[in-house]
């Protein structure tokens, strides 16, 4: 950060101002780290410099609960699915690329779907759910807008 702005200062002591809020867990890498926030409206987007922020009451609870030594795992899945129950859900995020056309253009043209299409029927065959009927439309319309939120995709 003090790359960018070399006014920050050098540290910043606990306390209200401080933008890593009440807790850190450092992670090994100098540069990432899961935190709190002073920051509210950055939880849950792109405007972090790699770090995963939390808001204060689950980081407290997370750094209560993780053991010194923990080993983590940062994995990038944009396209998450998932059943609830008898109803298949997919969440989309953007990378930075898909991010970069959503402030540009509101939406994201360089998805494949015939790829996703296969991805989800693989998932929905290893879960034996190969009775589920999809919404294709649906499908398509979360990978257009990579809103990040759930949605229902079967009928």
């Amino acid at each position: 950060m003090r790359k960018e702005d070399q006014d920050l200062p050098k540290t910043v002591p606990p306390g209200a101002a401080n933008p890593l809020g009440e807790y850190a867990i450092y992670l090994g890498w100098r540069a990432i780290l899961i935190h709190g926030t002073n920051i509210m409206w950055t939880l849950g987007t792109r405007s972090t410099h790699g770090c995963i922020r939390l808001y204060p009451e689950d980081i407290k609870l997370l750094y209560e609960l993780v053991a010194i030594g923990t080993k983590v795992r940062i994995i990038n899945e944009p396209i998450k699915k998932a059943f609830l129950g008898a109803d298949l859900y997919i969440e989309v995020h953007p990378d930075q690329e898909q991010k970069n056309q959503l402030d540009s253009f509101g939406c994201v043209s360089n998805l494949n779907l015939d790829r996703i299409k296969e991805e989800i029927n693989k998932f929905v065959s290893k879960k034996h759910q190969d009775n589920i009927e999809i919404d294709w439309d649906k499908v398509a319309l979360s990978l257009k807008e990579c809103k990040g939120i759930p949605m229902k995709i079967n009928y």
